[in-house]
């Protein structure tokens, strides 16, 4: 067996379609194996947390992409846009928060969860 089949076999997607660069580019740089070995391990990591979210959101069937950058700041009070910075920030993933939106009717709360969620 050879590294492409093993990979196949265990499943590693990122190893499976790109050993033969990453093998050229560590030969070049004269990597150490064990470096070699990590980084390769971690951009594996990395491409499957990458398709894990994609997998979710395509689950998730949203019905509009929305984006924190598109949201008109300039509808609401200055009070309201402190505390728009303050989740545009996402701190509250970090420290594992849960944050709930109470306004008024009408002043786009979903609109704004779904730009966070993007």
């Amino acid at each position: 067996m050879n590294i492409k089949e093993n990979s196949k076999i265990l499943k590693l997607s990122y190893v499976f379609k790109n050993y033969e660069d990453e093998i050229k580019e560590a030969k070049q740089t004269k990597k150490d194996y064990g470096i070699f070995l990590d980084e390769l391990l971690e951009k594996e990591i990395n491409q499957r947390k990458e398709n894990g979210i994609k997998k979710r959101l395509r689950s998730a069937k949203f019905p509009i992409k929305k984006y924190l950058e598109d949201f008109d700041r300039k509808l609401y009070n200055p009070e309201f846009i402190k505390e728009f910075e303050e989740l545009e920030s996402l701190e509250f993933i970090e420290t594992k928060e849960n944050i709930i939106l109470i306004r008024n009717t009408r002043c786009r709360k979903n609109s704004l969860c779904n730009r966070i969620r993007d």
